[in-house]
């Protein structure tokens, strides 16, 4: 099956694939996560310039325990109430919404995983800024070997599945019919499953992908287990095997280990041009103390990284796509259509800026090259 090529974004309008209806369902779910969201990064930039205005200078230890705390409670804090808020006052507000099997994140469950967030970034900014002092101080060159381990395993669990705690917590075994289903999609991707599983829960996030048609890939090596949402379980089995012959794709062609080594190669890029960046913003703006420059350093050095790698991901996902489509050697791109048709899904174009940093394309845009691809076959 030839088709458009998956480097590059292919032109879509959502209003030829999904009706007013539907957009405007999605509308009325999502506007309020991209509000909240826009709302929550606001915040973390204004509490971090101004905690980097009254945070001592110096490079001790108390100094750099100070900026830890201080730091990370102003990333974590926005985060923490807008997940709050989508958890206890929006979602309840959608009951039409596909359920979530388990129902709603426990109170004391939904602080537990708040407070384990805020441990990491704490670790994750004590650890680099140790690090850069140690290199700056032409010390020790492996505290930054550290680092990186943190942060890349920190990044791989969230992009894999491997070791994310979502998979983990509330997972029970798929049914023999269903696995026997899904068991012949993945041999005739040439993967080996292990186990297939349905989630129970699909955490707090504003918009998890553990809610609506999506399934992960977990595991590495030759043994993988895929997990199914309680969404795409109970979904149409067309449904189910693409959604599941797109994961199964993106491991026969080994895009987490590609995606692995573009993540380590971004954040690893970032913490160096930190240590560079972060003097000459200290000397742009002297009322930032030191440790606060470098941070906004490797912050600013972070976000241009990952454009690459945002990049790469969305070519994995259109490849994956079509591989799906060779796969199950489907023919009416409505069976594609229908993944995406639930009142999860913001079936709207992505903002301009914001599609800079997508994992994935549009679902309009996906739906397209599906088209185009089948057309062409």
């Amino acid at each position: 099956m030839s088709g458009p090529s998956v480097w590059w974004p292919t032109p879509a309008r959502p209003s030829r694939w999904f009706s007013q209806t539907e957009l405007d369902a999605a509308a009325r779910y999502n506007d309020p996560l991209r509000h909240s969201a826009r709302l929550r990064d606001v915040a973390r930039v204004a509490l971090a310039v101004g905690a980097g205005l009254v945070l001592p200078e110096g490079r001790g230890l108390v100094e750099i325990l100070t900026h830890t705390l201080v730091f990370a409670a102003a990333f974590w804090a926005p985060a923490a109430v807008t997940d709050a808020w989508f958890e206890f006052v929006h979602e309840p507000k959608f009951p039409s919404v596909v359920p979530r099997a388990g129902g709603s994140v426990p109170p004391a469950h939904f602080v537990v995983g708040s407070i384990s967030t805020l441990v990491f970034t704490a670790v994750v900014i004590f650890v680099g800024l140790g690090s850069w002092i140690g290199v700056m101080g032409r010390t020790e060159f492996w505290p930054l070997v550290v680092i990186m381990v943190v942060v890349a395993l920190g990044g791989f669990g969230r992009r894999s599945g491997a070791s994310i705690a979502r998979l983990t917590h509330g997972v029970e075994a798929a049914d023999a019919d269903l696995s026997g289903e899904l068991r012949e999609v993945a041999e005739r991707a040439g993967v080996d499953v292990d186990s297939f599983g349905v989630v129970e829960r699909s955490g707090h996030q504003p918009g998890s992908p553990m809610t609506g048609h999506n399934a992960f890939v977990a595991g590495l090596g030759n043994g993988h287990r895929v997990v199914l949402t309680a969404a795409l379980a109970e979904a149409s089995p067309s449904v189910r095997d693409h959604v599941v012959a797109h994961e199964l794709a993106h491991v026969a062609r080994r895009d987490l280990t590609v995606s692995t080594g573009a993540w380590i190669a971004a954040v690893a890029g970032a913490f160096i041009a930190g240590g560079w960046f972060g003097p000459a913003l200290h000397d742009a703006f002297p009322a930032l103390s030191e440790l606060s420059a470098l941070t906004f350093g490797a912050a600013i050095a972070l976000a241009l990284g990952l454009l690459p790698v945002a990049w790469l991901s969305r070519a994995h996902e259109r490849r994956a796509d079509l591989d799906a489509l060779r796969l199950l050697q489907t023919a009416d791109v409505e069976d594609v259509r229908e993944a995406f048709v639930t009142d999860r899904a913001d079936l709207r174009a992505v903002p301009r800026l914001g599609r800079l940093w997508a994992s994935h394309p549009s679902p309009a845009e996906r739906l397209e090259l599906a088209h185009r691809a089948l057309s062409r076959d």
